[in-house]
């Protein structure tokens, strides 16, 4: 996708150049290349105006009607009218072109002016298609879409009565299941693209070479792995059968072992090489409600988990929750830890966010009732944002100076002129 912002980006500069190329010295060779080029694409447009049955109208999903020949015959004949229609707005820009090119030929118009045509020309044309497309996107009602598309299944019905917050986890070729995604929230993700923290658990962790218990439970119910859908029946302490669907051949459970989106574990074990951390998640001793693993040192690796935690606001931008620690505690959320942006803060004082378990965030809690918020605020992306405001407006008025200061003369003549008009209607 950005490479194609690219390509776009890039093809307005070399339009640009180009422009600057052919009017910085007009001469009538170039007049006449102008003339021939949009003289070729002006007759290769009159030939649907001129002939609009030379084209057949037709698709290869067109099949489908060749019972119904009034509605083949009804398509072919839309089609024949929308490709009259553009052809002849085609025609129209390229005789506008000619006409502002000619005019700046025979110096009836300067160069700010045949610049400014040009550009209305371009937003004219651009602007006229969009609209055809927005026209026709408000005919379109997003809930037959909707019900077209992601039509709620039964298994959608037995999730959305759990009000909590939770992950579910597909297995097979539902891992990245964009109608589970579209409701809620999976551990595969609902696209291929992710950052690497999360690829590298779903490479190194998430699975197991043990046939018998292919899913490494530990780290599934440390990402809040509440259910799962699976196309073949699991072995698996605390895990209960919700749903069977004959039709997609899947099981539902629900994982009664998994942990809260936010909870409190007991110790940290510090783990200096990220790599023997990743592995360390493969032990079977590893309990994720106890203990979470960091490559940082906290002044402390025992905590009390006499506390409750809850979660009062949840966006993608920001996490509250309110927590009561009868002594320091050591809290871990379960989302993804991303350094750059995201920042904690309790009772409105910034603390440190450490990365446990390779993927999540964890923070120390002191003694107390407190208000905690996980806020996502990159400088960056506001700097750049700042900036982007402050260089339009100085765009905009550079060039607006420099038309002015291009134009000085004719403007002083123009504004003795209305004085004198002035001074004689007194």
């Amino acid at each position: 996708m950005m490479i194609l912002v690219l390509i776009q980006f890039l093809v307005i500069i070399l339009c640009m150049y180009g422009l600057k190329a052919l009017i910085s010295d007009f001469t009538l060779k170039k007049y006449k290349s102008v003339l021939i080029i949009s003289g070729v694409f002006f007759l290769i447009g009159l030939i649907p105006i001129l002939n609009p049955g030379i084209l057949s109208y037709t698709s290869a999903g067109d099949a489908q009607y060749a019972s119904k020949p009034d509605i083949l015959d009804m398509l072919k004949t839309a089609r024949m009218e929308m490709m009259v229609q553009d052809t002849t707005r085609m025609l129209v820009i390229i005789a506008v072109f000619i006409g502002i090119f000619s005019a700046f030929y025979f110096k009836k118009i300067n160069r700010d002016l045949l610049v400014v045509g040009v550009i209305l020309l371009i937003s004219v044309d651009m602007i006229s298609v969009s609209y055809r497309f927005i026209k026709h996107a408000k005919l379109v009602r997003p809930d037959r879409i909707e019900q077209q598309y992601f039509k709620p299944t039964k298994t959608d019905q037995i999730l959305a009565k759990d009000t909590d917050y939770y992950r579910i986890l597909a297995l097979g070729g539902l891992f990245q299941s964009n109608d589970l995604a579209y409701r809620h929230q999976i551990i595969g993700g609902y696209s291929a693209i992710k950052p690497q923290l999360i690829q590298d658990i779903i490479d190194n962790n998430l699975y197991t070479d043990n046939p018998k218990a292919p899913v490494n439970w530990n780290v599934v119910n440390m990402l809040n792995g509440r259910y799962i859908l699976s196309p073949a029946q699991l072995q698996y302490p605390g895990l209960a059968i919700l749903d069977v669907d004959q039709n997609r051949r899947t099981i539902l459970y629900r994982n009664d072992n998994s942990l809260p989106r936010a909870y409190f574990v007991k110790s940290v074990k510090v783990i200096l090489s990220e790599k023997e951390l990743v592995e360390y998640l493969n032990n079977p001793n590893f309990d994720p409600s106890k203990m979470a693993l960091t490559t940082e040192k906290p002044e402390q690796q025992d905590f009390n988990t006499d506390a409750t935690v809850s979660i009062t606001n949840y966006t993608p931008n920001q996490i509250d929750l309110t927590a009561m620690c009868q002594d320091t505690s050591f809290l871990v959320l379960s989302e993804a830890y991303y350094p750059v942006g995201w920042k904690a803060l309790i009772d409105k004082n910034p603390t440190h966010i450490y990365q446990v378990n390779h993927l999540l965030r964890g923070i120390v809690v002191p003694p107390g009732d407190h208000k905690i918020s996980f806020q996502f605020a990159p400088r960056s992306y506001y700097r750049s944002k700042w900036l982007s405001a402050v260089f339009v407006y100085l765009t905009w008025l550079t060039l607006i100076i420099s038309a002015v200061y291009r134009n000085r003369e004719r403007l002083n003549v123009k504004i003795k002129q209305i004085r004198k008009r002035f001074e004689r209607v007194q």
